[in-house]
């Protein structure tokens, strides 16, 4: 996966999913989430660095 900032790539990762779980990893950072049963939508869990003020936010698909 890639990360953009302002139409620029900026850090490239991976990610994993185990049943609800996502793990993501950018560069030297890393996050976890709660996947929703439909996997249309995570909520990051925890979080290293920078992306630490993520925690609680809930992303979806459209």
């Amino acid at each position: 996966m890639t990360e953009h900032a302002d139409g620029s790539k900026t850090t490239k990762g991976t990610y994993k999913i185990k049943a609800q779980k996502l793990e993501m990893k950018l560069g030297d950072e890393t996050m976890t989430a709660t996947l929703t049963s439909d996997k249309k939508a995570f909520t990051i869990d925890a979080a290293s660095g920078d992306y630490a003020m993520a925690k609680g936010v809930t992303y979806t698909k459209k």
